[in-house]
């Protein structure tokens, strides 16, 4: 049951970063529409260039993800044709 805990808490986990990452640039147009800020070519190209970065860090993410999530299903398979 210890290694289901693991695995639950390591989806959870990598849900919630992808999530919070994927809120990033919303809250970035939000944040700067309330400041008064206007968008202009300066603003356009940091966003795209950190919707490029957050694009990367979802990815690194879901291959942790799916690396942990293969090695345990090899483990737990093996486990159950070991009993």
């Amino acid at each position: 049951m210890k290694a289901y805990s693991r695995f639950k808490w390591m989806m959870v986990t990598s849900f919630i970063i992808i999530s919070i990452l994927a809120l990033a640039s919303p809250l970035l147009i939000n944040y700067w529409t309330a400041q008064g800020l206007a968008i202009d070519g300066h603003r356009i190209r940091t966003l795209v260039l950190v919707m490029i970065g957050l694009a990367v860090l979802q990815i690194v993410v879901t291959i942790i993800r799916e690396k942990f999530a293969k090695n345990f299903n090899i483990t737990n398979f093996q486990s159950y044709l070991g009993s």
